[in-house]
């Protein structure tokens, strides 16, 4: 499952996105492309029995799912 999420947010509030994903934006194989010091997009990796992460966590940073 290949989630790609479009993100417009400063580099100060990653960490707040890293947290809500219990830090394992790097163990999910997550892709951040950094522009001007905002955060473009990232795109995750998820197993299918961690689909519900999704939902749960992007909804409450406030990303567009596409």
């Amino acid at each position: 499952m290949i989630i790609v999420v479009i993100l417009d947010v400063q580099t100060s509030n990653l960490n707040s996105f890293q947290s809500q994903l219990g830090n394992k934006i790097e163990s999910l194989h997550g892709k951040v492309v950094c522009v001007d010091n905002v955060f473009k997009f990232v795109e995750i990796e998820l197993p299918a029995e961690q689909a519900r992460v999704r939902g749960i966590y992007l909804d409450q940073c406030g990303l567009k799912m596409l």
